[in-house]
């Protein structure tokens, strides 16, 4: 019975707190869409190993659940979801950037 109390209450936290992390993506998505220069200090090898943790997270407890979702599995969906979403925006940001600077030089090559 205890045992039982314990994992319930352990799979709630871990369901909140994942949800909670979710939205915590939120400030760092309004910065990267608003971007119009390369997204310093954003690492896009550390967000695609954010992506696949997470992803192999879902994958795991999905396993475990007998191929089941619920909301611990739809929590670390968000998750990943959420990282995919900033690892998008970084790339969009970058060609964005890389393309107004070929814009930029062509436009002075025709200047001269």
């Amino acid at each position: 019975m205890m045992d039982s109390i314990y994992a319930d209450v352990v799979a709630m936290i871990f369901t909140v707190s994942n949800s909670l992390k979710a939205l915590a993506y939120v400030p760092t998505i309004r910065k990267l869409v608003t971007l119009k220069q390369p997204a310093a200090g954003q690492s896009e090898l550390t967000w695609m190993m954010w992506i696949v943790c997470n992803a192999s997270l879902t994958l795991h407890l999905y396993e475990l659940n007998g191929r089941a979702v619920n909301l611990l599995i739809a929590s670390t969906v968000a998750s990943a979801v959420m990282c995919l979403l900033c690892w998008v925006l970084i790339r969009r940001a970058s060609w964005r950037y890389r393309d107004a600077q070929s814009q930029g030089a062509a436009q002075r090559s025709w200047a001269r």
